[in-house]
């Protein structure tokens, strides 16, 4: 076989290169869609080593905003009010009445004795905020001297009077736990009454047939404020 020619040998280096850029071309195409295939998971693997913690993000905050001007007031809104309604009629007058006023009830139980002390003669009561009162003296009166006898015998004699007689042997007697009297020798004796609250009312003392009474008048405090003896 001859040698070509170069125009020849041209025109075949030129279908050459053009034949390769169709297979070129055929080649890239997409081919047809394949059947499924089967779906195998693997095992999953081990977990990788944590890395490392990485810098911290710059965290850059804006400057505020300036603040806004402020608006307009708005229109005043109409201010309504309803007129007033007429009084009502004035309603019956009702009665008054008034009951009757009950009976009295029964007395209550006696209260209990208060605290006392004596000192000598004397006698002396607690009050209730557990202070003590005022001493009384419930030692009688001095009795009136006796009358003096003269005997004169053969041109001499004398005489002699007869002295107050003593409180002697008391005899004290309590009613319901409360001191109400104090019998003495001779028929001397004294007899105490009490107010309501407990203290002190009256101090009756008979000495030799004469009788003396202590009244008491106590102040709002439940202080002593007198005694009256008549």
């Amino acid at each position: 076989m001859g040698s070509l020619d170069p125009k020849t040998l041209l025109l075949i280096r030129s279908a050459e290169q053009r034949l390769r850029a169709e297979v070129d071309a055929i080649s890239k195409l997409p081919g047809p869609k394949g059947d499924k295939g089967d779906a195998i998971k693997g095992e999953r693997g081990e977990p990788g080593p944590r890395g490392e913690k990485g810098d911290a993000g710059e965290s850059i905050r804006g400057l505020p905003g300036a603040k806004g001007e402020r608006g307009d007031p708005g229109p005043k809104g109409d201010s309504i009010k309803g007129e007033r309604g007429e009084p009502g009629p004035r309603g019956a007058l009702g009665r008054s009445i008034q009951g009757k006023p009950g009976p009295a009830g029964p007395p209550g139980p006696k209260g209990d004795m208060p605290r006392h002390r004596w000192k000598d003669t004397s006698l002396q009561f607690e009050h209730p905020d557990g202070k003590w009162g005022m001493l009384v003296d419930l030692k009688g009166e001095k009795g009136t001297p006796g009358q003096i006898v003269q005997r004169f015998v053969g041109g001499g004699g004398g005489g002699g009077g007869s002295a107050a007689p003593t409180l002697k042997n008391p005899a004290f007697t309590y009613t319901a736990g409360v001191l109400t009297s104090i019998a003495y020798d001779g028929s001397n004796s004294k007899a105490l009454t009490y107010n309501g609250d407990g203290t002190l009312n009256t101090l009756v003392t008979t000495i030799s047939g004469t009788t003396t009474t202590k009244t008491m008048a106590y102040n709002a405090d439940g202080t002593l404020a007198s005694v009256t003896e008549t």
